[in-house]
Parts: C-alpha cells; structure tokens; sequence
C-alpha cells in the first residue's frame, strides 16, 4: 500500500492460445471498479506472457484488506475457461 492509500497491482498471464479476456478484481469477495469500469480487458498472444496493471485508490483497499482478480474468455474467445490471476493478497501499510 502506498502512503496515499492506494495499491498498485501487477497481474501477469500467460497466453497458451490466444484470446481475450475481462479480469475482475476482488477486494474481500466484492467487486470493485478499475478505471471507472467493472473490469479491465486485455488480449493475451500465443505463448507469450502479458502484464495488466491497475491502480486502487484508498477509497477501495484499507490495511487488512485480501485482493484477489479473475478473468475469463470473452466475445469470440469465449471457451468457459475462468484463470485466478494472483492471490488472494492481503494488504498491509508496511508496518
């Protein structure tokens, strides 16, 4: 957690097919917005790892919080695959 409160979170995937996905990100089991949107949509390539980034302001995550994200296929990717990308974390000021 940073000292204004916010937390910035680095999720990587690996692409074993190439696809898109939304991922959601959990602050104790309930969704939270990221960028004004209920998830972020990436595309992952062939055997090629990506990283999505997102940043959750204070008003989202206290010290104590667990975050965890999940993503699915999406449009015509869609292939019932559901991937956990990192977590759960739980959030601590450092101290």
């Amino acid at each position: 957690m940073k000292e204004d409160g916010s937390v910035d979170l680095t999720f990587n995937a690996y692409g074993g097919a190439q696809i898109t996905r939304k991922m959601t990100v959990f602050v104790n089991n309930q969704p939270v917005k990221i960028d004004n949107g209920d998830y972020v949509k990436y595309r992952v390539k062939k055997n090629k790892m990506c990283q999505i980034k997102v940043k959750l302001d204070k008003a989202k995550v206290s010290d104590g919080d667990v975050i965890y994200a999940i993503a699915v296929d999406t449009g015509k990717d869609y292939r019932l695959g559901v991937e956990l990308l990192g977590g759960p974390i739980l959030v601590t000021n450092g101290d």
